[in-house]
């Protein structure tokens, strides 16, 4: 729906972050079919077809201020905790 939407539909970057998106189905209940994005992520050129796409949506819409307070101290406290594990003379 979104490929149709924005004048992506047959685009080969669809299909290649579609596929770099994990599906766990029945997760967290039976009929949830869970869209794991960590495999997206990890597939580099996936990635930054997304980054591609979402910059290209917005690049002509005046935005000045993105926030994300949330996913930053996530990933704050992510970093910080694979840093601790890494570091054995910081324990």
């Amino acid at each position: 729906m979104f490929a149709e939407e924005n004048g992506l539909h047959g685009d080969p970057r669809i299909k290649a972050i579609s596929d770099a998106i994990r599906v766990v189905p029945h997760f967290p209940k039976p009929g949830i079919m869970f869209q794991d994005i960590t495999t997206l992520l990890l597939d580099q050129k996936a990635f930054r077809y997304t980054v591609d796409i979402f910059v290209d949506r917005y690049r002509d819409k005046k935005i000045s201020v993105v926030a994300g307070i949330v996913l930053f101290f996530f990933f704050v406290y992510f970093i910080s905790f694979f840093f601790l594990l890494s570091c054995s003379d910081c324990v």
